[in-house]
């Protein structure tokens, strides 16, 4: 099943290192991603993955970063 999502995360060193690693250990590949930089020091971020598991269990852990901000679990894919 692939999912998006939508992040705002600081842009710090490492974050979308932190980001990436986390979709790996729990199992999700990532199948698309398109980020922009804001004035503000925030990356928008969106994701798409695929994964055998929902897409909130990524999301949780997601959720727990330091540089995350704000996240949405968007549409279902097929």
């Amino acid at each position: 099943m692939r999912s998006r999502m939508s992040l705002s995360v600081l842009d710090r060193a490492g974050a979308l290192e932190r980001l990436l690693r986390v979709a790996r250990h729990r199992g999700f590949i990532l199948r698309e991603m398109t980020a922009s930089r804001h004035e503000s020091g925030v990356l928008n971020i969106v994701v798409e993955v695929e994964s055998d598991r929902q897409p909130m269990l990524l999301a949780s852990q997601w959720s727990k970063l330091p540089d995350v901000r704000a996240l949405q679990i968007g549409q279902t894919l097929i």
